[in-house]
């Protein structure tokens, strides 16, 4: 493409919308996107944008994530940021952007084209430079707010559970975004808690940038349950500010599903889905840090979460999540039990349900899903074993030193759910008796672990929707589509039976899965 072609696409000036990460950047962008601004083909919404992250996907992919590459700062813009005075100059940045808009036919005019991600904070002195006609929009949003939302993003939790980590996170973007307000470019800043219930200040912005303002659009755009505008009224479904869910019912508990991993926590989940519970967009299991040591002890300020590599959690990260669930909303989790733990549970009202299966079968099944993720610090692992070698490996356990990956062994990982059992706010489900006869059970005990379910979870069923449960319940998972128990017999010699009977075989009686030893 010629110079001069270039150039007849730069005739209005670039919008760049950026802010602190969860700070309601992809609402402004949309907005602005429906009163005329022009955005290209963006990154689709997902669980934690629902309504999309209104980010170009190519000028992301192949233009801001190579420059922050070259920059030395992390791609999850969250554990190296590049020091504003020190960024290498990048030339040829204009021409760049500028052919990829091209390539994806952006008509130039009087249109003016955006680019939102929160990224740019971190370079954008390289932005302004190859773009010094630009209008900037800061995108603000209240500091505790960006700590919640943080901490129950799981693609952002993943890198700390400590609210301390994340305020001091959010201090190092403010200075960034001082020095663009500082820098002499032409910008605006705009609240995103307070524009989903005043539009004032977003008409305002749109018709400081040449847009035309579409008000039915914006409204019709912005809904307050997906940009995290709930009350903060506890009576209004807890502490507010929760993601992708309509303001729930002002009474009733809120809701934990607890399990050993693959013992039925899709099984549960599409149970209490079918009761009429809305789900919480978070899973509380050991993958909340990249840090995650070899033996996970509790400490002052510190819980555990997981069961089969367990993490070290902040306690008051841990809280503002769970005080974060609606009433009569359900999170899903692997989550030991600890007195510390379960005092956090009591004082925000919730009830919880487990499921446990055969750890047999549980084995097993943890398996055939861990060959399948290619994500799980031990997937390498297993693949290079022989079947006989992962099923004793799974039974014992195995820890690699210095970091990893863990596996825990069987036994432990069902004392952590156990030890849950007698609380008052905990029943404990099987997924034997809940599967039903599709998956091997039986019909009476589904129908009164479902009834024992609602009970408890004080929910009044009647005929009808007992039934629309029980003929919903089996299979429509990613993970659960063929469920049945006793599956292991076919798998376990006599070599894993008797390494599982030496490990548990207490446990496995216990359960009531066999009488004895003699099996």
């Amino acid at each position: 493409m010629r110079q001069s072609d270039l150039g007849s696409l730069e005739k209005t000036p670039p919008i760049f919308v950026l802010g602190i990460p969860r700070s309601g950047t992809s609402m402004i962008a949309g907005a602005l996107h429906h009163c005329g601004a022009w955005i290209g083909e963006t990154v689709p919404g997902g669980p934690s944008n629902p309504e999309g992250f209104f980010e170009n996907v190519m000028l992301r992919e192949r233009v801001l994530k190579p420059m922050l590459s070259h920059q030395g700062a992390d791609l999850l813009d969250v554990r190296a940021m590049p020091e504003l005075d020190r960024l290498t100059p990048q030339s040829g940045l204009k021409d760049q952007v500028l052919r990829q808009l091209s390539i994806e036919q952006y008509p130039g005019g009087d249109q003016a084209w955006l680019y939102k991600d929160g990224k740019l904070s971190l370079v954008w002195p390289l932005w302004r430079d190859a773009f010094p006609n630009a209008r900037w929009v800061i995108v603000r949003r209240p500091a505790d707010d960006i700590v919640r939302s943080c901490l129950h993003t799981n693609f952002m939790s993943q890198h700390s559970f400590d609210p301390q980590f994340w305020r001091a996170w959010v201090r190092q973007y403010e200075q960034r975004l001082e020095a663009l307000k500082a820098s002499g470019v032409w910008w605006r800043e705009i609240d995103s808690h307070d524009t989903v219930s005043d539009l004032s200040t977003l008409r305002t912005l749109v018709q400081d940038l040449g847009l035309q303002w579409n008000e039915p659009a914006v409204r019709s755009f912005i809904k307050p349950q997906h940009w995290h505008a709930l009350s903060n009224d506890p009576e209004k479904g807890g502490k507010g500010l929760s993601p992708t869910h309509s303001e729930a019912k002002p009474s009733g508990n809120r809701i934990l599903l607890n399990s050993v991993a693959k013992a039925g926590t899709h099984l549960l989940t599409r149970t209490v889905a079918l009761l009429q519970c809305e789900p919480f967009p978070f899973f509380l299991h050991g993958a909340h840090t990249k840090q995650r040591p070899i033996e996970a002890e509790e400490t002052e300020d510190s819980v555990l979460v997981g069961v089969i590599w367990p993490c070290l959690v902040n306690a008051e990260g841990l809280t503002s999540i769970l005080g974060d669930v609606p009433r009569n909303q359900y999170l899903k989790a692997h989550l030991p039990y600890s007195p510390r733990t379960a005092k956090i549970l009591e004082d925000l009202d919730y009830k919880m349900v487990i499921i446990v299966r055969d750890p047999r079968d549980v084995a097993l099944s943890h398996i055939n899903w861990s060959l399948t993720r290619d994500y799980l610090p031990h997937q390498k692992y297993y693949e290079s074993l022989s079947p006989d070698e992962r099923l004793s490996q799974e039974i014992e356990g195995f820890a690699f030193l210095p970091d990893g990956p863990v596996v825990l062994d069987l036994r432990k990982r069902y004392e952590y759910i156990l030890k849950w059992r007698g609380h008052p706010m905990v029943y404990v489900t099987s997924f034997e008796r809940l599967v039903g006869p599709s998956g091997g059970g039986s019909a009476e005990a589904q129908r009164e672990e479902i009834d024992n379910i609602a009970a408890h979870l004080g929910i009044e069923l009647t005929d009808d929707h007992r039934k629309a449960v029980i003929d919903n319940l089996f299979g429509g998972t990613v993970t659960f589509k063929k469920g049945k128990s006793g599956g292991w017999k076919q798998h376990f010699s006599e070599k894993h039976k008797q390494k599982i009977k030496a490990l548990m075989g207490d446990l496995i009686i216990e359960l009531g899965y066999e009488r004895n030893n003699d099996w």
